[in-house]
């Protein structure tokens, strides 16, 4: 992870792990979120449910495909273990913490 990440995620709730970011939210779960470095932009990857919730969930990807059509910021979709994962590209200019 650069050290400009780093720098933008200087808060308590948020730990780095690798070029992951931890999300520690107030129930006292956390949230995994995978940073990768894209030119101009960072990709966030995270996973929204577990294998065994996309499986049980009749249209999901229905589900998913209409609200990739809502957002403009975040994408969502299947990846190749089975499991609902939302993306988003923050873009770098005028990013502050």
């Amino acid at each position: 992870m650069t050290p400009e990440l780093r720098a933008l995620c200087r808060a308590d709730d948020l730990h780095i792990e690798g070029d992951q970011v931890v999300v520690s939210l107030r129930n006292g779960r956390g949230h995994r979120i995978s940073v990768e470095d894209a030119d101009d932009c960072y990709q966030l990857t995270g996973v929204v449910v577990r294998q065994a919730v996309v499986q049980s969930t009749p249209n999901i990807a229905l589900h998913a495909w209409s609200r990739n059509r809502m957002l403009a910021l975040a994408g969502f979709r299947i990846d190749r273990r089975g499991r609902l994962v939302g993306e988003c590209w923050v873009p770098k200019v005028g990013l502050t913490a």
